[in-house]
């Protein structure tokens, strides 16, 4: 079986952080997100959203192509493609037929969505947990599909009616000797962020994990209510 190799973006934020005398905290702080967030920007785990990225170029007062080498991972891209090609695979790692492009797709389409609004962008679907969101009456609901992950691990934040989901798995042991035909799961740091549809009371939130599943329910902001101004007849 032919290991699918997994695309990292590579960048120079943790040398930028220890020049400027920073821990992980302290940037966290500074750019408005988690400190888990900013260990899986370092990892290359994650892209930064538009606003993310300008709030690093502004702090580090570099470039954005001196903070991320896109170059660097492009050519690393083709160069997988070009050593594959032709080949067949006795697996594919999405168990389904063997696309030469994907990665080079891949790549593409996470270049495009730097230009979302989320906080920060997952490079990989899967790292992502899946979402619903409901809205009833008097509140928002959101429901998170975490399965293997300890309730101490996972953080929320809402900030400016966008709400931010993230943790990290840790995944058990695997003894060396325990090969693998095939797997799917992950481990690691995640985040997902999303605006809410109706504006709410962050600080009346709850939130309860159950079955591997986190309910979120946001209590809605009561809509303001018109005035009448009472107009004083003329003397």
């Amino acid at each position: 079986m032919t290991e699918k190799q997994e695309i990292t973006i590579k960048n120079k934020l943790r040398d930028l952080r220890k020049k400027h005398e920073l821990s992980q905290e302290e940037l966290a702080d500074q750019l408005g997100i988690s400190r888990q967030s900013v260990i899986a920007l370092e990892q290359g785990k994650y892209m930064p959203s538009l606003p993310l990225a300008v709030s690093m170029c502004n702090l580090f007062d570099s470039a954005f192509e001196d903070i991320f080498e896109f170059e660097h991972q492009i050519n690393k891209v083709f160069e997988n493609i070009n050593s594959n090609f032709g080949k067949e695979l006795a697996m594919p790692s999405e168990m389904s037929p063997w696309r030469p492009f994907r990665e080079a797709v891949s790549l593409r389409d996470a270049m495009d969505r730097l230009f979302e609004d989320s906080v920060i962008t997952p490079k990989a679907v899967g790292a992502m947990p899946k979402i619903d969101i409901r809205e009833t009456k008097n509140a928002v609901v959101i429901k998170a599909e975490l399965p293997g992950v300890d309730e101490d691990k996972v953080d929320v934040e809402i900030m400016d009616n966008v709400m931010t989901i993230s943790g990290e798995k840790v995944d058990e042991k695997v003894e060396e000797d325990e090969g693998y035909y095939y797997k799917e799961s992950h481990s690691g740091a995640f985040q997902r962020s999303f605006s809410l549809p109706a504006d709410v009371k962050a600080d009346k939130a709850e939130a309860e994990m159950k079955n591997g599943v986190l309910t979120i329910t946001v209590p809605k902001v009561e809509p303001k209510k018109a005035k009448k101004i009472a107009i004083k007849p003329r003397r």
